[in-house]
């Protein structure tokens, strides 16, 4: 991977890790074991997958419409370059089917959900891992705020779903699941970390915000937010929500 799939593929595995335990609960609760068949959809660099395989779980593939250019090498499991709105597998192909961090940025998600729905075996889980909620954030001081709003901005201009989180039940409701769940990640900020974690967030922001506003008022803007994060005052919050359903036996 060139430099800038490499620091996606390191922000992916960071994200992996934000979700880390609501992943371990909801594979508790859904009896998903290490030897089942998973399908990720939308698995970019394949850091999630890497984190999975990292973990024990051995059956493992994903797909992509970028896969030829992004997928880590150091993936073992088998993928395919695929529209995840019309996924190239029979009909209950898979024990159980995950996307993370994919909804958002698919033009139907309820077409998307419908087709993870019809590769997965009867019951099996179908699991949205991690859908942001930038409608709900919370960014403390005012440059942070300033910068939040400028960023959900940007992320829509991108064709993203800003608040995709928020329709995540109503969107597993309406594609026929049983023992439908969702809930929101929680969140914690340690002042010896923060500083470390604003650094990735600035070449987020960075990208996100590029010819969107002016280099001179994005610079000033992120000095105050690292100034507010130096001092342990920041406040940087998107909710982040899953879901889960099962399959009709």
């Amino acid at each position: 991977m060139d430099s800038d799939h490499s620091f996606w593929h390191t922000r992916y595995r960071q994200q992996a890790g934000w979700t880390k335990n609501t992943r371990k609960y909801i594979f508790n609760k859904s009896g998903i074991c290490p030897d089942d068949f998973l399908l990720e959809v939308g698995c970019g660099s394949g850091a999630l997958l890497e984190t999975l395989e990292d973990a024990g779980y051995k059956n493992l593939a994903g797909i992509d419409r970028d896969l030829n250019t992004f997928l880590s090498q150091k993936i073992s499991n088998p993928s395919a370059c695929a529209d995840g709105l019309r996924l190239p597998f029979q009909d209950a192909s898979f024990d159980h089917c995950l996307c993370h961090f994919y909804l958002m940025w698919v033009s139907n998600p309820l077409t998307a959900l419908r087709e993870m729905v019809r590769v997965t075996a009867p019951g099996g889980w179908v699991l949205a891992l991690a859908e942001p909620d930038y409608g709900g954030r919370i960014d403390y001081p005012q440059a942070l705020e300033h910068l939040g709003e400028l960023q959900t901005k940007a992320l829509s201009a991108q064709g993203a779903d800003e608040r995709i989180g928020r329709r995540l039940l109503a969107l597993f409701n309406n594609c026929g699941l049983n023992e439908v769940g969702a809930g929101i990640i929680t969140a914690n900020w340690e002042p010896d970390t923060d500083i470390d974690s604003f650094k990735n967030d600035y070449h987020v922001l960075t990208r996100d915000l590029a010819g969107t506003v002016p280099a001179a008022e994005l610079d000033a803007l992120l000095s105050c937010a690292e100034a507010s994060t130096s001092k342990g005052n920041d406040i940087w919050f998107v909710p982040i929500f899953y879901a889960y359903g099962r399959v009709s036996l």
